[in-house]
């Protein structure tokens, strides 16, 4: 799923993620080592800045509805009745598939 990375300089050589701060300082690209991973994982001390839950997978289907009545008594009296219904929690909502 993640993978770590290596960088390479302006002349294409490589740079390891623990080098010295002087070298990691010539690096113009950070590339994964496994070409086909889908994140990269950050160095420690780095700022990551991919969010949460960025995993694309299969839609959740959901079915939420809410009925509502609005009486009005007279002027300054106004009654309202609702009633709601929900759809249990479906197990692909808790453990997601890739598509």
């Amino acid at each position: 799923m993640g993978s770590d990375v290596y960088g390479l300089d302006r002349n294409g050589n490589r740079v390891g993620s623990t080098a010295s701060s002087s070298l990691v300082n010539t690096v113009v690209a950070w590339v994964p080592i496994n070409p086909n991973a889908r994140y990269i994982r950050a160095g420690y001390g780095s700022i990551a800045t991919a969010g949460r839950n960025t995993e694309p997978t299969r839609p959740i289907s959901n079915l939420d509805f809410t009925l509502i009545k609005r009486l009005n008594i007279n002027e300054r009296v106004r009654m309202e009745l609702s009633g709601q219904g929900l759809q249990r929690v479906q197990p692909s909502a808790v453990y997601p598939r890739l598509p």
